[in-house]
């Protein structure tokens, strides 16, 4: 029986009412607050200054008994539109994270959808992951509110590919103690929550 095929690939989005693109990527481009956004992520060591395509940094991560850290390279930092980078270990590539920022209107301000793909704006309908199901920006679309805000989505593309890619695999397995169907799984969950949290800190901020 043939097996099954491997997902190499990821996406979850949110809407945030009111934000702003440009602040949005200064919150997800200032890697070292990272571990305030990312359920894994517990902390990022990178150079100073503000971050441009060739940029390196460390990440410190954790999930229950397990901890790992692993080697960033940026490879596209454009305020306001896009933010990019590849994760490594022991110099295998493992994946590819990346963030983008695009203005939206309010196609209909009675349904709190947007007209494109359905998706509510309090988060629910990508499963935030966050207690309560807080909306976005903390505030609603319908009736009097927000018409306009910024789209964040967050990409994942595993780049365990090609020569050596059995053992990135089988190193994952060992640090993050999950197999890579599990890791779908729990990246899906850690990209939802932490679109909520950027859309509940840019609300902060507002």
């Amino acid at each position: 029986m043939a097996g099954t095929v491997r997902q190499r690939s990821l996406t979850e989005s949110i809407r945030v009412p009111g934000a702003d693109a440009g602040a949005l990527y200064g919150l997800v481009a200032e890697v070292r607050n990272m571990g305030r956004w990312s359920p894994e992520c517990r902390g990022v060591w990178a150079p100073g200054g503000a971050p441009r395509a060739g940029s390196r940094f460390v990440g410190f991560n954790r999930r229950g008994p397990f901890v790992w850290f692993t080697t960033c390279r940026v490879v596209e930092a454009v305020p306001g539109e896009a933010f990019v980078f590849d994760v490594g270990v022991f110099g295998l590539p493992i994946a590819r994270w990346g963030y983008r920022f695009d203005a939206y209107e309010e196609s209909d301000g009675t349904d709190g959808t947007d007209g494109t793909d359905g998706r509510k704006a309090d988060g629910t309908g990508t499963g935030s992951g966050e207690p309560g199901g807080d909306k976005a920006g903390g505030a609603g679309t319908s009736g009097a509110g927000a018409r306009s805000g910024t789209r964040v989505t967050e990409t994942w593309r595993d780049l365990r590919t090609g020569r050596g890619s059995g053992f990135a695999v089988l190193l994952g397995r060992v640090f993050t103690g999950a197999s890579p169907e599990r890791r779908i799984a729990l990246n899906r969950a850690g990209m939802r929550t932490t679109l909520a949290r950027l859309a509940r800190e840019a609300a902060l901020r507002a």
